[in-house]
């Protein structure tokens, strides 16, 4: 959602090849057991500008235009764009939540990765995401997956102390 947040994007995007390319016995059992929807791209305009944005063409940060549980009230009016004039008042938010509408019968775990808000973290614990499922084989398995990818974004040096981890 937020273009800014690059190793959130890039996360899923490996993990994501890695259940295709069954890389091992984890992501083999995902590929075979787990049907995957995935929106890999829900403001594009944010990701054509330069620095990338953390928010839409209105100014507004997606992420605060959402009213899960009355939050909107409580989004300030600053920071990383705006909340917008009301809660799913953008062409985005209302996209979204028409595709989760229309697939929530069929879905048992619903992944949202986002990076750090700070953007910089002492180390990767920062990056590391919940995963909540009712199948405790799911969860282990998503769990161990990204544990995998983050220990990947270690070794490549992207998790150094103090670094901007943004992009």
């Amino acid at each position: 959602m937020n273009a800014c947040e690059l190793p959130a994007e890039f996360g899923i995007a490996y993990f994501i090849k890695n259940v295709m390319e069954k890389t091992d016995s984890s992501f083999a059992w995902l590929h075979d057991n787990v049907r995957f929807k995935i929106i890999p791209v829900i403001c594009p305009w944010s990701f054509d500008q330069s620095p990338m944005v953390y928010a839409n063409f209105n100014g507004v940060n997606l992420n605060k235009n959402f009213d899960y549980n009355h939050c909107w009230e409580n989004y300030s009016a600053g920071g990383a764009g705006t909340k917008g004039d009301a809660p799913c008042s953008e062409a985005e938010t209302k996209m979204l939540l028409r595709w989760i509408n229309a697939n929530a019968n069929s879905c048992d775990l619903w992944i949202d990765c986002h990076t750090d808000s700070s953007g910089i973290a002492s180390d990767a614990t920062a990056y590391l995401h919940t995963v909540i499922c009712s199948d405790s084989t799911t969860t282990s398995l998503i769990s161990s997956a990204q544990s995998k990818i983050t220990q990947a974004y270690i070794d490549k040096g992207y998790f150094a102390s103090g670094a901007d981890k943004t992009g």
